[in-house]
């Protein structure tokens, strides 16, 4: 659902390694705050995004140094620093997974007594919730001023108070299904330690040694795509180990994994697939040969294929020699695809505007004239091979 609309809201940003370099007041907290200026401090913090997503809109400079004064050094250092790593996007087209984890996240520290959402449950609850969110809208527009926080089934009332909200790690039920995960050697023990701290500085002190790494590619493999990690209880450290392979295979850089990997596209709960692009990118153009076999047969949904798309796409902007291969692949598979496919042609048409080479705009014309293209994701005023100039990057 997050993934149905236009294509210039969320044009593919080129996922960087760090937060911006502004080093950070230090948090007041702990101690935490009482419920009453927990909730003032919600709110207020909706009040400062709003006014710096306007800042951004407007182009207007003063905006930020008008809310410091209003509002203090850390609070708006805060925000920026959060609403900067919740718009990081490998892609549009791989939005689903990547929100999915986020609210994995919060449950990992703050979930106890809460219901844990499948990937299913959550985006039926999302559905749900949106169709509630005229009080949040009103406040953001400054229609109201109301002090209550309304609290999300999936957390969203904590996206930007995780600094003011005391830790409530959820202990497993007796009830969670999940299947018994592989056992793992002695080289890989501290992936299953690092938990839900996702950021480079986690994994870089592990990240010294690619040959180590090399010696136990198999059960890295293996690690990244066990399902019995991947669909884990998110409140034990080792469930979050999958990702933290993906980024050690991504360091390896060894092509052999790739076919693999392709597994993770099959899991019921998907918060790892936004990973693959940039995983399969890192390894190489030998990685490419999968990906072609899978997305040419159509062997998974439209949804799925996407994830293929974006790996081949990310590959030929990372690997310049693969570029006129791809523009040809894409442009035969969006040639030949049905309306029947619409999503699927969407996504090529995005990667082929992605990747700028008008030897791709005829087949495009066509395919946009035979009606094959779901306009909800991406529209003829989105797409510059054909002439679009607005851009929201």
């Amino acid at each position: 659902m997050h993934r149905k609309t236009k294509a210039i809201k969320q044009k593919q940003k080129r996922k960087q390694k760090t937060t911006p370099a502004t080093q950070l007041v230090p948090s007041p907290y702990p101690p935490y705050p009482d419920k009453k200026t927990w909730a003032r401090l919600v709110n207020q913090r909706e009040l400062i995004l709003r006014d710096l997503i306007f800042s951004m809109v407007s182009g207007d400079k003063n905006v930020v140094g008008q809310l410091i004064q209003r509002y203090g050094v850390y609070e708006v250092q805060y925000m920026v620093h959060r609403h900067y790593e919740n718009s990081i996007r490998p892609s549009f087209l791989l939005d689903e997974a990547t929100v999915y984890r986020h609210y994995r996240q919060l449950y990992a520290q703050f979930g106890a007594g809460k219901p844990f959402l499948s990937y299913q449950e959550y985006n039926t609850t999302t559905e749900e919730e949106v169709k509630g969110m005229k009080q949040t809208l009103e406040k953001l527009l400054g229609f109201s001023k109301a002090t209550k926080v309304k609290e999300s089934v999936r957390l969203q009332h904590l996206i930007y108070a995780t600094d003011i909200t005391p830790p409530a790690v959820p202990p497993k039920p007796d009830n969670f299904a999940a299947s018994t995960p592989q056992a793992y050697g002695p080289a890989l023990q501290p992936l299953l330690q690092i938990g839900w701290q996702l950021d480079e500085t986690a994994l870089k002190p592990y990240l010294s040694n690619r040959a180590k790494w090399a010696k136990v590619l198999p059960e890295l493999t293996q690690m990244a795509i066990d399902p019995g990690l991947v669909n884990g209880w998110p409140g034990e450290k080792a469930s979050w180990a999958p990702y933290h392979a993906l980024n050690v295979l991504a360091y390896v850089r060894d092509p052999e994994p790739a076919a693999a990997l392709l597994a993770l596209l099959q899991m019921e709960n998907d918060w790892l697939t936004d990973r693959l692009p940039e995983v399969w990118a890192k390894m190489g153009p030998e990685a490419a040969v999968p990906l072609w076999a899978e997305l040419e047969a159509l062997a998974y949904g439209d949804d799925k294929l996407a994830v293929l798309v974006a790996g081949l796409l990310n590959m030929a902007q990372s690997h310049r020699s693969q570029t006129k291969e791809t523009v040809y692949r894409f442009s035969r598979l969006l040639e030949n695809s049905p309306a029947e496919q619409a999503d699927l042609n969407a996504y090529l048409v995005f990667a082929l505007d992605e990747i700028g080479d008008d030897t791709a705009v005829p087949v495009i014309e066509k395919a946009l004239d035979e009606g094959r293209i779901n306009r909800r994701i991406i529209g003829r005023d989105n797409i510059k091979l054909l002439g679009a100039t607005f851009d929201w990057e």
